[in-house]
């Protein structure tokens, strides 16, 4: 089959999936192909990104929010950029290519600029980082905000590896001496030392749970949640995908159940989602949660 009719099929899906529900053989039947196809192309999109779910027809759909239709309504620049590329490089004699590259002009979100010049500055940092990994050299983090202190300082690392989309600096801090994720976002500015590192056999990638909470305890959490819930568990935290499935006994309700590092992350998560969560187990995250609220009243009532 020729690329560029696997492109066109996979718009074709995006647009019957956020039309209305269907099922798997009357999408194979609209898009002239088979269900497995189906099933795989419905797993690429998942893999992009989109949040594909089905009724209890067994009706396939893509869910969105108006805010959230409002919110992808545009392509980014990098979006764009890709789409482009394909559009040029696998439609190059097709009679729409010429539309769909007007209509990927007037939808991308080239007016973005002050977040364009965050993503420059933080680009900048991750070129710093890689240059002192492939030194082998320590680095100051200059006027690092840590997350779990509040306290803005230098921090003085061994980096030697990225976390996931380059989101985070994995490095071994000689101050505490230990292995750990440092947020990009959180630098002020990144100095390289002319000094090799000294403690390299202790590098070792540490363990994370899908909030990014490294740690060697392991704390089973199992949820119930509504549709939005689930969404933006989904959106904000994409490595929780596999261990959330569809409710059997409630309608419109979804369960997570896995493990987790601590219960700081999980714990942040369902606070802001009090109405829409309901904790099965472990109490302990029940407690933590109460804890919380208790010290904060107390706090106010000082």
């Amino acid at each position: 089959m020729l690329e560029q009719a696997k492109i066109l099929r996979v718009f074709k899906l995006i647009g019957l999936l956020k039309s209305r529900p269907r099922t798997i053989e009357i999408l194979a039947e609209e898009l002239q192909t088979t269900s497995r196809t189906v099933y795989r192309y419905i797993k690429l999109l998942e893999e992009l990104g989109f949040i594909i779910d089905k009724d209890w027809n067994n009706q396939y759909f893509i869910y969105t929010t108006q805010e959230q239709e409002d919110k992808n309504l545009y392509f980014t620049e990098v979006e764009a950029v890709l789409m482009k590329e394909l559009i040029s490089s696998s439609l190059a004699h097709h009679p729409l290519k010429e539309s769909l590259q007007k209509k990927l002009f007037l939808h991308s979100d080239l007016k973005g600029i002050p977040e364009q010049l965050f993503k420059a500055r933080l680009g900048k940092l991750v070129e710093q980082i890689v240059e002192a990994i492939d030194h082998k050299n320590q680095i100051i983090l200059k006027n690092y905000h840590s997350g779990h202190s509040g306290i803005i300082r230098d921090r003085l690392i061994e980096p030697f590896d990225f976390g996931p989309s380059y989101e985070t600096v994995i490095a071994f801090e000689p101050e505490s001496g230990q292995n750990k994720h440092f947020k990009i976002e959180r630098i002020g500015d990144v100095m390289e030392l002319e000094k090799e590192w000294l403690k390299e056999k202790y590098h070792e990638k540490p363990s994370s749970d899908i909030f990014g909470i490294s740690g060697e305890d392991s704390i089973e959490i199992r949820l119930t949640m509504t549709l939005r819930a689930y969404l933006l568990l989904r959106e904000e935290y994409p490595k929780s995908i596999p261990y959330l499935q569809k409710s059997e006994e409630e309608e419109n309700k979804y369960i997570f159940i896995g493990s987790v590092n601590g219960l700081k992350g999980i714990g942040r998560f369902v606070m802001g989602l009090l109405n829409e969560i309901t904790i099965i187990e472990p109490q302990a995250l029940n407690d933590y949660i109460l804890d919380i609220f208790n010290n904060a009243s107390e706090e106010i009532s000082v």
